[in-house]
């Protein structure tokens, strides 16, 4: 059996609760920490900049919110997108956001996708973008414990499903990738199931699940400044 050995990172360094690590330009690294800061740090562990500084934005008031992803766009910086999953403060929900970023560090948001959330824990959010491009998002359940709502067996809520969307459209908040739409031809049930698209209120988020969202009726995005 191979022996594995662990050895110290960025000099040692501790950071508080962090859930995500990635790449940056210039040799640097971003670590995302559950209470809503995304450092840049170099190999050695110095700080080398705040890229995205959420704190007064999430809560974390259940263990499980906080800041839950953040991921950089195919490509960056060109386009300079950073993509931020988090439980927002204020109504118990979870946000999906865009942000612009200049000079290392994010800028405006614009929010692409709102979920209310059900309880404070069961919150998921993964954030990937794949080789096609598209942007995966993970839900889980949001339940307090054994998936009471039945959300992981409907398919009329985000919750407990993975998302693929198409995030490239610039004012747009998302489009429904084509292949979306031609696995839904092809699954009938779907079409007089939960998921039906002809009553949009009836959605019990604030914007309907990705395989029901039309490509041409992506909502106007909400954007603030930090």
């Amino acid at each position: 059996m191979r022996r594995l050995t662990l050895t110290s990172a960025f000099g040692g360094r501790v950071f508080d609760k962090p859930i995500e690590l990635g790449v940056y330009p210039g040799g640097r690294f971003f670590v995302a920490e559950q209470d809503g800061l995304v450092r840049l740090v170099t190999a050695d562990g110095r700080d080398a900049g705040m890229l995205l500084d959420l704190s007064g934005r999430v809560t974390t008031q259940d263990n499980e919110e906080g800041l839950l992803s953040v991921q950089l766009a195919p490509g960056f910086p060109s386009p300079p997108h950073l993509y931020a999953y988090y439980a927002a403060a204020g109504l118990r929900r979870t946000m999906l956001s865009r942000f612009m970023v200049s000079g290392d560090a994010a800028g405006s948001e614009q929010v692409l996708l709102e979920v209310r959330q059900p309880y404070g824990n069961h919150k998921g959010g993964a954030i990937r973008f794949g080789r096609d491009g598209m942007l995966y998002l993970g839900l889980s359940d949001g339940s307090s414990g054994g998936d009471p709502h039945g959300n992981g067996q409907n398919l009329g809520t985000h919750l407990d499903k993975i998302l693929r969307l198409d995030v490239r459209g610039g004012d747009d908040n998302y489009a429904v990738p084509p292949a979306t739409r031609s696995w839904r031809r092809a699954a009938p049930a779907l079409r007089s199931g939960p998921t039906a698209c002809a009553t949009p209120g009836a959605w019990p988020s604030t914007s309907r699940p990705a395989c029901c969202e039309p490509a041409t009726s992506a909502r106007t995005p909400s954007r603030r400044s930090t």
